[in-house]
């Protein structure tokens, strides 16, 4: 008659616990929820572009007709959902087309899918709109350089020296317009855009 050991028994219920709990672990663990770089390799759940406007899902063509069928591009994010993608990897940053576009003709944005590995920045941060940000980032999040606010190359503007709005004699990001999403600036040496906006943190 065999005899079980209840020593061994209870060393193999708790391998076979241990086992269960790291497979729930991995599977139970979200997509982190950044990217560097292009951001092509995003799998997170952002789902609203850098002006508040809710993405339209990849399977859909309307309201924006688009050749990004999921079946044509395996392996890049897409499928039956809204997330923010960079399926070519040929954008800045991740983006989406917009689901209610409104009067504007843009039919896609970018998404403000932060960064992992934060850039350069004063270590100060902050919070709703950052108008009033007085730190020293001079770096966008797409890693361009800021151009100083009294210079007009090589982007012409009309924003002059206003203390207020901490626009001065530097290239520090700022929003002197209160723009919702953030503080911006100008860019030097940027080949598409004239500006773009700063990775700079929320408190």
């Amino acid at each position: 008659k065999a005899v079980v050991s209840t020593q061994s028994t209870g060393g193999m219920l708790v391998l076979i616990l241990t086992a269960l709990c790291i497979s729930r672990g991995l599977t139970d663990r979200p997509a982190r929820d950044c990217s560097d770089g292009n951001q092509a390799d995003y799998r997170g759940d952002a789902s609203v572009t850098w002006s508040g406007k809710q993405c339209q899902k990849w399977t859909a063509q309307k309201p924006n007709q688009h050749d990004y069928d999921p079946d044509d591009w395996p392996g890049e994010g897409l499928g039956f959902h809204n997330k923010c993608r960079n399926p070519s990897g040929l954008g800045r940053r991740a983006w989406c087309y917009i689901k209610d576009r409104g009067d504007s003709a843009d039919r896609w944005e970018y998404c403000a899918v932060p960064r992992c590995t934060p850039l350069p920045a004063d270590p100060e941060c902050a919070s709703g709109d950052q108008s009033d940000y007085r730190g020293t980032m001079s770096v966008t999040s797409s890693g361009f350089t800021c151009q100083n606010w009294l210079a007009q190359t090589p982007r012409e503007h009309e924003f002059v020296l206003d203390e207020s709005k901490g626009i001065g004699d530097h290239n520090y990001c700022r929003n002197p317009d209160n723009m919702e999403t953030g503080a911006w600036c100008f860019t030097v040496d940027d080949p598409d855009e004239d500006w773009d906006f700063c990775g700079v943190p929320r408190c």
